[in-house]
């Protein structure tokens, strides 16, 4: 195992934090003597732009012991303890397999600037590399961790073994996997990929923390998930999660497209079901501008038959241009994913995020991992939404969702502990195009 040291800095047994803005070095160097005193920045304070001189008044000065602020930065030569200790929460440990992937290239960076877990969060990344050959890679990745000064990031490790990476971990991000090959059937992509998270799983019921989140990247999202979970018997259920939201944001897009009105007016849109062309954009309980989607734009046929091919394709056509599957919406959608979580929940608003069935409101078969819609007290902690309107059609699209989930963990069954051995009857091919 290779260790990284920690860019904010280590001397001795003393820890700081360096004061520092953003990403922009030359705008931190130029703020640098603006917090010669160890001087703390209010919330309600904006934010002087790269370049400009904040001229501050007394009462922006605050004492050691308020804590009311959501940014701080110290002089390096302040070696007070206690104000770190009463201004950031403790250190999370995040752990991220495949962190060696193009996907990982663009994630890292924006967990490391507190846009996700929060700028009062400071983190230490185990980064699992999926085989020896990625170590080197992984190295180099850590090396621009670190050569970008991120105030919050306080140690980066890397390693080939799951059950170093993932001890006491408090997250879990895993994007490994093995890419579909061309003429990969899925029941086969399944077998190759769920011996991974049954290894993995394993390790995080082993070593993780017993409140460790996970969020399952790597296809077949969904029942990779499951495998994870039944395989981690110390972890709770529910704080497995599936991939959907870059489902959930490729339907917002169309939508807003189609509406021809700005991506933020969309709420309460979410996608149900299985990642792949199964898939059910909710169109139904979606709003526009706070009001029905379907009174908004009035084009049933294009809701009906048009909107979830395209949102299901658009991997695809990104792909086919790219050559490549896209990576950087990827890892913009698992950083909304994790933020959904942290964050509470706007009123009016939920996201998706395929979970354990256990309990569910709507009827869907429990022991599966199945998109349904969230919402989120803040610090992890989400319920399932339980007053979604379920007509005839959407009834029948979840379904056949559920029911190729259900295909999906018969083909599985002897990754899971206690399982019926069981016959695979996946009937046909629903990998999304254009995803590995």
């Amino acid at each position: 195992m290779i260790q990284i040291a920690a860019p904010f800095g280590v001397k001795g047994d003393r820890q700081y934090v360096t004061p520092q803005f953003g990403k922009s070095n030359a705008c931190n160097s130029a703020l640098n003597a603006n917090f010669a005193e160890g001087l703390r920045w209010q919330t309600i304070h904006p934010r002087p732009k790269c370049g400009q001189t904040e001229t501050r008044s007394q009462a922006t000065l605050q004492s050691v012991n308020d804590s009311a602020f959501s940014q701080l930065s110290y002089d390096p030569k302040n070696e007070d303890q206690e104000l770190l200790k009463h201004a950031l929460k403790p250190t999370l440990t995040v752990a991220v397999s495949g962190a060696a992937g193009q996907i990982a290239q663009h994630l890292l960076f924006m967990l490391a600037s507190g846009g996700c877990f929060g700028m009062d969060q400071p983190i230490a990344f185990r980064l699992l590399a999926s085989r020896q050959e990625s170590l080197a890679p992984l190295e180099g990745m850590a090396m621009e961790l670190e050569d970008s000064l991120y105030p919050l990031l306080r140690k980066v490790e890397i390693g080939n073994e799951p059950l170093t990476m993932f001890r006491d971990a408090d997250w879990a991000v895993l994007l490994g996997a093995v890419p579909r090959a061309a003429g990969t059937e899925r029941a086969h992509l399944l077998d190759i990929n769920g011996q991974i998270y049954q290894e993995q799983g394993r390790a995080l019921n082993e070593v993780a923390s017993r409140d460790c989140k996970v969020l399952v990247v790597g296809n077949p999202c969904n029942t990779n998930a499951l495998i994870c979970m039944e395989n981690a018997p110390r972890l709770q259920r529910r704080n497995f999660h599936a991939l959907m939201r870059l489902d959930e944001n490729r339907a917002r897009c169309q939508l807003a497209h189609k509406a021809q009105r700005f991506y933020t007016a969309i709420t309460n849109l979410c996608v149900w079901g299985n990642h792949s062309t199964t898939q059910v954009p909710d169109f139904l309980n979606a709003h526009i501008g706070g009001e029905p989607a379907m009174e908004v734009v009035q084009d049933e046929q294009w809701f009906r038959h048009d909107f979830t091919p395209t949102v299901a394709g658009r991997g695809g056509e990104i792909a086919s241009r790219l050559e490549r599957s896209p990576a950087a919406s990827t890892a913009v959608a698992v950083a909304d994913a994790v933020k959904s979580l942290v964050e509470p929940t706007a009123e009016g608003e939920c996201f998706s995020s395929a979970v354990c069935t256990d309990g569910n409101p709507y009827g869907i078969r429990e022991g599966l991992i199945c998109s349904m819609p969230c919402w989120s007290q803040g610090e992890g902690r989400y319920h399932v939404c339980d007053d979604f309107a379920i007509d005839d059609w959407l009834r029948e699209k979840i379904l056949e969702s559920e029911d190729e989930l259900i295909r999906e963990r018969e083909c599985v069954s002897h990754l899971l502990p206690n399982a019926e051995p069981a016959a695979c009857r996946i009937m046909r091919e629903t990998s999304l195009p254009g995803e590995s």
